[in-house]
């Protein structure tokens, strides 16, 4: 037992005080959650006091308070920032016709104790609600087409979702990423790669069919490299939901 010189008091053969491993003191057995037994079968030589301990409780009960304030206050911007984007005489081209759903829109606090259960932060990236991921061309904000995501996940699906319309120069609507070249009278489609600046051109196809089948795996292709970057920092369910995220023409 003499390794335990200066960490604990020994008195006729029995432990009567301890040093705290946080404030250093030698206090009485009695100040610690622990028994003589605990001690010295074991080998637990020390510990910390029942006053750090209580310490450590309250300034972790604080901590969370204060983090869960936060996460409050990013919610009521969250929900602030939905109601701008799907109000009445809303200019943004894309949510024109995107609502709220009743729960949310009557009661807020709805809204931010979902927000709160899903929660989750990655260092650098900006928290958005989602509507797309869950439900391909989801026109609605609700509890079941709703997630949180990095805002370059969610930029890459909104972009998804904003569909190009009729070619006035062959008179058709070409799909999703889908160009015409009238020189060569071809099709073909343009992807921007997750983390490039410029978009690429593909190959040229006799049909549009062909041209977005291309792009179409080619994309799906291109959020899996992006979901495999975030995997370790995204919950699970959101990361496999990536996976099965599909792209349609239209």
């Amino acid at each position: 037992m003499d390794n335990l010189s200066g960490k604990i008091k020994f008195n006729n053969e029995k432990i009567q005080y301890l040093d705290c491993k946080c404030c250093h003191r030698l206090l009485p057995i009695s100040k610690f959650n622990l028994s003589g037994k605990n001690i010295m079968e074991c080998k637990i030589f020390y510990e910390k006091c029942n006053s750090c301990r209580r310490r450590e409780r309250e300034l972790e009960l604080k901590r969370r308070t204060e983090s869960m304030d936060k996460i409050t206050i990013k919610a009521e911007r969250a929900y602030q920032s939905m109601r701008q984007r799907c109000g009445d005489g809303i200019k943004r081209k894309w949510y024109g016709d995107v609502s709220i759903c009743e729960e949310w829109l009557n009661d807020k606090q709805a809204f931010i104790q979902w927000y709160r259960e899903h929660y989750y932060e990655i260092e650098g990236d900006l928290m958005i609600v989602d509507k797309d991921l869950f439900r391909k061309n989801s026109r609605i904000y609700s509890p079941e087409t709703a997630c949180i995501l990095p805002q370059s996940i969610n930029a890459m699906l909104s972009n998804l979702n904003r569909h190009r319309f009729l070619n006035k120069e062959i008179n058709v609507r070409l799909p999703l990423g889908v160009y015409y070249d009238k020189d060569n009278n071809k099709f073909y489609a343009k992807i921007k790669y997750y983390g490039t600046e410029k978009a690429e051109k593909l190959s040229y196809h006799n049909t549009k069919e062909e041209a977005f089948e291309e792009y179409r795996l080619e994309k799906k292709k291109d959020i899996k490299r992006m979901a495999d970057e975030y995997k370790a920092k995204l919950p699970a369910f959101i990361y496999e939901e990536l996976l099965r995220f599909d792209i349609k023409p239209y």
